[in-house]
């Protein structure tokens, strides 16, 4: 067992023993992890706290079965773009052999980032060297998958912006000479802060019409890596953002949207009444109402690669693709170092 990857609390939730079966099998030189390695794991603790080796073998064969069928929920959920594939026989995961699309990669970024700021598995010094570029590369991969969810232009407007660009600035070449809604401020109306960095948006996206005119659709979102995404929201910053910077307000109804390299189900441990499908189902249904349309991992793995691929026909529309290598040589420093320390 490596020394920077390790062995999880067999009764964590499903998600975080999918999770562990996943990072397993990327960084191991075998590239697969088997439902025999989480038994193992489990026949350990049970050693040490039951006789009983009957009810222990049929509790964790249960277990098993369960995490599989969250790894195929996965696989289906991020739509061809999940880096790993079950055997024929159901009883291994594999990473996918050959080079990863763009949607794989920021999947494993997303997986990576998740331990990263959860700390369960995967020692911190692993992160240390490459923890300043979190939130830029997320951020980037946010914008893209923006762009794929709503099948047109986006902009990664959270500070620090690609360009060095001031805030007043980005707003206007944004709303006013890209998307065509509204009129912004020259300067800083009196009382506003003329610090303001992003006005607590990270990314501006849209869908124009063919006629180029104002009512489209319309998103404005954060990105959330840490744990604290329940509170990060955009609703209390939109009255602000549009009242106090446009002398003209954009007309489109702002399309709320929170993006996270989470599972939102990762720490969902059902009821005895219900299932697991059914508590994910009513925590999305929760936050939802509070945080707009929620991005977990598995939905900006599939849309980083429908933006990815627009940005391949019209490079202008969507920010950040050019720059999708550094996700790459993220995943595969953590990876290396994983590998390194095992």
């Amino acid at each position: 067992m490596s020394l920077a990857l390790q062995p999880p609390a067999l009764n964590a939730s499903t998600p975080t023993l999918a999770d562990w079966m996943e990072l397993h099998s990327f960084y191991n030189a075998r590239g697969r992890t088997s439902g025999a390695d989480l038994i193992a794991i489990g026949q350990v603790e049970d050693d040490r706290e039951s006789d009983d080796h009957i009810e222990s073998d049929a509790r964790l064969e249960a277990l098993v079965d369960r995490v599989f069928l969250e790894l195929d929920r996965r696989a289906r959920a991020a739509d061809g773009r999940y880096p790993f594939r079950v055997n024929q026989a159901g009883s291994s995961l594999l990473v996918r052999e050959g080079d990863l699309n763009y949607g794989e990669y920021a999947y494993l970024f997303c997986l990576l980032v998740s331990e990263y700021r959860r700390q369960q598995m995967i020692t911190s010094s692993i992160f240390a060297p490459v923890a300043a570029e979190v939130e830029d590369l997320f951020q980037l991969c946010g914008t893209i998958a923006a762009a794929g969810l709503l099948r047109g232009a986006a902009v990664s407007f959270g500070f620090p912006r690609p360009d060095g660009s001031g805030f007043l600035e980005a707003l206007k070449r944004t709303f006013v000479d890209r998307m065509c809604e509204g009129q912004t401020e020259a300067a800083a109306r009196p009382g506003v802060s003329s610090r303001t960095k992003d006005g607590g948006i990270d990314i501006v996206a849209w869908r124009d019409f063919p006629d180029g005119l104002p009512s489209k659709l319309y998103l404005l979102g954060q990105c959330a890596s840490g744990a604290a995404y329940p509170s990060k929201g955009i609703r209390s910053f939109l009255s602000s953002f549009h009242g106090d910077w446009f002398l003209v307000q954009p007309g489109s109804p702002p399309i709320e949207a929170l993006f996270i390299p989470f599972m939102l189900d990762h720490d969902v441990v059902p009821r005895r009444t219900e299932s697991l499908a059914a508590a994910r189902a009513g925590r999305y249904l929760s936050m939802a109402r509070e945080l707009g349309v929620i991005l977990d991992r598995c939905r900006i793995a599939c849309l980083v690669e429908d933006g990815a691929a627009m940005a391949h026909v019209k490079p202008s529309l969507v920010e950040g693709v050019s720059e999708f290598a550094r996700v790459r040589s993220w995943v595969d420093r953590v990876s290396a170092a994983i590998r390194a320390a095992a």
